[in-house]
């Protein structure tokens, strides 16, 4: 595990242990904030997904409602093969978990990669069943005015969180 992720794990464990869920929300989100390293870590995995979502999202919105004409579409196909090649010589410029770029990485990184998502998938899973079974509970109303902290820490503790 890099120096980096050892942080981020200690943040959120200390966070967690020591204050309310809001709370602990607001403190690592300070912290990573705070922390270029801590920042990059967490976000540059993501950035490039961002960015294609930025793109298609603009694509799909400069899109004509009138039929396309043959010389539109061979320059739309065009268009689209382009991004198709920029996206797969993006691949290896990818940022993997640890900071460095996925062409770069050798198999020990590689397999550290995947033991970090499947961690953090876990983790996303299990918070996504905690918000299931909160929702269920939850009519117009707050979380606060159907819990307690106590009641949503056994629940987050049943789930491992």
């Amino acid at each position: 595990m890099s120096f980096v992720a050892n942080q981020v794990r200690v943040l959120v464990a200390e966070a967690v242990e020591q204050h309310e869920p809001a709370e602990a929300a607001e403190i690592i989100e300070r912290a990573i904030l705070q922390s270029d390293e801590m920042f990059r870590y967490l976000m540059t995995p993501r950035l490039s997904s961002a960015v294609w979502e930025l793109i298609k999202k603009r694509r799909r919105e400069t899109v004509s409602k009138k039929p396309a004409t043959f010389k539109q579409r061979e320059k739309e196909k065009e268009s689209r093969a382009a991004l198709g090649r920029a996206a797969a010589r993006n691949w290896l410029a990818f940022k993997m978990h640890n900071g460095s770029a996925l062409g770069d990485a050798n198999r020990s990184q590689l397999q550290s990669a995947v033991e970090h998502h499947r961690d953090q998938s876990r983790v996303e899973n299990n918070y996504a069943s905690f918000y299931a079974m909160i929702s269920q509970s939850v009519g117009n109303e707050t979380v606060k005015d159907v819990f307690t902290s106590e009641r949503l820490e056994g629940i987050a503790g049943r789930l491992g969180l």
